[in-house]
């Protein structure tokens, strides 16, 4: 055999196990990150145990999620053909992107599983929102949009807002709409931090305190662009929840806390937002007296700051 190829032979082998040397590095690599990942949970969770701070049954195995990007949806007209009932309401929209209506009577309802019934029957795409609140000091019912089955928080873009008199019947509703995504955006999976680290971060940002209860954590998107944006991408996130009451927001993919926002700030601002767009319908009697409302709506929340 030529010495040739007896060097081209021993190349070729030397190669071979170089590829073979370093499949096996990378793989106790890995093993290794997996077992000082779960190491760290482990830690986090004696932590949370010596502070007495209980834990919810939380998701199983490794999640993944993608970004997604969109705009505010543009109501038609065939849009409100979809509507199952309108005989009992009057319809309009305002600038292409907020639907208003008002009942010629008023719906009394007793709770939120009537309130339920009510939009099923009465909202385009009743599906695509989800009940998030009931803000019993203003008497508006908060229900927000789902993307990809998952709860898109606190964007008023995406937003349905059912408005009560004090005898708790329903008398309008404002409805705003997330439209298709951008199919020329990145969203390919990726994974997503698991809760308990999402927990952690709240902990370390002293967040939580001795004796608490974690109620959830699921998962849904928020964005911190501002609202004026055309288009927005929306990030995966974790909702934690404590005691049923306090919510907070951690980045799923990168694990960093979203500034808080509380229900009362952000109805504030959605509905001094919707009476500055209502201002648009002139001489119409019915939607003066929505504005009425608001302004009511909103001296509510005034004095109640003032308090």
């Amino acid at each position: 055999m030529q010495w040739s190829q007896i060097k081209t032979l021993f190349i070729l082998c030397f190669l071979v196990l170089d590829v073979y040397l370093a499949v096996q590095f990378f793989q106790k690599q890995e093993k290794n990150d997996l077992d000082i990942m779960e190491q760290q949970e482990s830690t986090i969770e004696q932590q949370l145990k010596l502070e007495d701070i209980t834990l919810p049954k939380m998701p199983d195995g490794e999640l993944e999620e993608s970004y997604i990007s969109l705009k505010q949806k543009s109501f038609s007209e065939s849009d409100l053909s979809g509507i199952a009932s309108t005989d009992n309401q009057k319809i309009t929209v305002v600038k292409d992107k907020l639907l208003v209506s008002k009942f010629d009577k008023p719906i009394p309802i007793k709770d939120s599983d009537e309130a339920k019934d009510v939009i099923k029957n009465n909202v385009f795409s009743p599906d695509s929102y989800v009940y998030w609140d009931w803000d019993k000091d203003l008497n508006v019912i908060i229900y927000f949009q789902k993307k990809d089955k998952l709860p898109v928080y606190y964007n008023d873009k995406g937003l349905l807002l059912v408005f009560l008199n004090d005898k708790n019947e329903i008398v309008c509703y404002t409805q705003t709409m997330l439209g298709k995504e951008n199919k020329d955006f990145d969203n390919s999976k990726k994974p997503l931090i698991k809760p308990i680290r999402a927990i952690d971060t709240l902990y370390n940002h002293n967040e939580l305190h001795t004796g608490e209860k974690i109620t959830s954590a699921k998962v849904g998107y928020y964005t911190t662009q501002p609202i004026a944006s055309d288009e927005q991408t929306f990030a995966p996130t974790w909702k934690i929840t404590v005691n049923g009451k306090r919510n907070y927001f951690i980045h799923a993919i990168e694990g960093f806390a979203f500034p808080n926002d509380d229900d009362s700030t952000f109805l504030k601002d959605s509905i001094t937002s919707i009476k500055s767009s209502l201002t648009a319908v002139k001489g119409d009697r019915d939607f003066k007296g929505i504005i009425k409302q608001l302004d009511q709506k909103l001296e509510t929340n005034k004095r109640g700051e003032e308090e």
